[in-house]
């Protein structure tokens, strides 16, 4: 129905196996995925987990969980890249001297 997307290569797990990718899950995934991680406070790992797709098959925490700890920084910035695929991301808030859209004069904004 919806074209999901997939973010192919995934900057620094290229170790890991010849086809790793960072696909979009459909909502009711995405769900299932923060609800698994809840309990133990892993939520976005989990989702991450499940979303990280090394040679066809996602991850997993239990997975996630044995990467070396070199890797720790590249998990980081792919974390944020899965909650920006799945439109999770906070946008942050404008800073307290820009005008906010609606208040910039005329042919500013």
């Amino acid at each position: 129905m919806f074209e999901l997307q997939v973010i192919h290569p995934v900057p620094g797990f290229d170790a890991l196996g010849t086809d790793v990718e960072l696909r979009e899950l459909p909502y009711g995934e995405v769900r299932a995925a923060l609800a698994a991680g809840r309990a133990a406070e892993r939520s976005t790992e989990s989702l991450f987990a499940a979303s990280l797709h090394i040679d066809g098959k996602p991850l997993g925490l239990a997975g996630l969980d044995a990467l070396p700890g070199r890797l720790s920084g590249a998990v980081q910035r792919a974390i944020e890249r899965c909650l920006d695929l799945h439109g999770m991301l906070r946008v942050p808030a404008p800073e307290a001297d820009e005008p906010a859209q609606e208040d910039a004069p005329e042919g500013e904004a």
